[in-house]
């Protein structure tokens, strides 16, 4: 995440929640409940959530790998503040910590965690590539990178009712109801312009990731990308 997004994310920080939750229809919290749900992974393994937000990936690897220890990091204080707030309320500590860190310069010795996973975290960042590498360092050898993010729609019919939505009401119910007209008017741009399925898979592979695999949800809205270190 940049400086700008970061600024971006502080300014919506007290409705991001309620924002996913009415933009997505409902659907982003299933969807990172089924990244969670994606690896099966030994008891005492450590996690770590890359642009963690309020922490609702890092609650979601809580709910399903109780006996882990999940790290969250992001750069937004505003959003850190939040996420505290939500895992004292679930009484989720000490196996959640949170701290302010940068994606693309992770404070991390190599190979610290068994898997190491963000929510719609990449596509803000300013070197996507990067991004990823700093994930497969800090992963173990033969540890999980799990990467949930939304896909440009495809041309079709069905798309583009979607790319309708992304680029028409998004911006403006979001910018509404946040106050914050930039900030999803951001939002709206980084989803259209973002990678394709394809590509991200294919860095992935540059990058020197194995067994990668991605899961389209919900007709391709977004995407669950799967790899494996080496």
């Amino acid at each position: 995440m940049t400086q700008n997004s970061s600024f971006l994310f502080s300014s919506i920080a007290c409705r991001y929640d309620l924002l996913n939750r009415i933009l997505s229809c409902g659907m982003d919290r299933g969807w990172r409940q089924k990244t969670a749900a994606s690896v099966s992974l030994p008891q005492g393994s450590r996690i770590l959530d890359v642009c963690t937000g309020t922490a609702d990936l890092a609650l979601s690897f809580w709910k399903k790998h109780p006996h882990s220890r999940i790290t969250g990091i992001d750069l937004s204080d505003a959003m850190l503040d939040i996420a505290r707030k939500k895992i004292n309320a679930r009484r989720a500590r000490p196996q959640v910590f949170l701290g302010k860190a940068d994606a693309l310069s992770l404070p991390f010795e190599d190979r610290s965690f068994d898997a190491t996973a963000t929510a719609f975290g990449i596509r803000n960042l300013s070197d996507h590539r990067k991004g990823l590498l700093e994930m497969k360092r800090v992963t173990k050898n033969k540890g999980h990178i799990l990467v949930l993010e939304f896909a440009p729609p495809k041309k079709n019919l069905i798309s583009s009712l979607v790319r309708f939505y992304i680029k028409q009401i998004i911006p403006r119910a979001g910018g509404w109801i946040s106050r914050s007209p930039a900030a999803y008017a951001h939002l709206s741009s980084s989803i259209m312009s973002f990678l394709t399925p394809e590509r991200v898979c294919g860095m992935m592979k540059q990058i020197g990731l194995n067994d990668i695999s991605v899961r389209h949800l919900n007709g391709g809205i977004a995407c669950i990308y799967q790899a494996r270190t080496p």
